[in-house]
């Protein structure tokens, strides 16, 4: 079952596709096993801080 979520993540974190499906886990509350895959649907930045952020609007897919 696809589910769009959100996540704000730093540049590094965007970068590396361990860390997406990490923070893809802790959010759903699912097991690594069940989360199947998942498409970034929308990327953008967030600078008006000091610590920059990427907004990722993802597409997961659990148990498919």
């Amino acid at each position: 079952m696809p589910k769009q979520i959100s996540l704000q993540v730093t540049p590094r974190e965007a970068a590396d596709d361990k860390a997406i499906r990490r923070q893809l886990v802790e959010t759903l509350g699912c097991s690594p096993a069940s989360l199947t895959g998942y498409l970034i649907t929308r990327r953008s930045m967030d600078a008006r801080g000091r610590q920059v952020r990427i907004n990722l609007t993802l597409q997961a897919f659990i148990d498919e």
